[in-house]
């Protein structure tokens, strides 16, 4: 936890698979390797923007958006 995810996702790179982060830079290294990313909404970055990384306010949400993908 608190590191960089760079070379743990890259074992997933391509894969589609979903990967939930709080961590802005994290949420962008899953996007670029080939992951849905999610953001889950904290204080640390509520002000950050991705266009294709959706922010959610908690795992209620997580779990509609990831099941209405299905």
């Amino acid at each position: 936890t608190g590191s960089d995810k760079h070379e743990a996702l890259d074992a997933f790179k391509d894969t589609g698979l979903w990967w939930v982060e709080d961590k802005p830079a994290n949420a962008d290294v899953g996007f670029e390797r080939g992951l849905k990313s999610i953001l889950i909404e904290h204080g640390h970055n509520m002000h950050w923007y991705h266009e294709n990384i959706p922010i959610v306010k908690n795992w209620k949400e997580v779990f509609e958006r990831i099941t209405a993908h299905s």
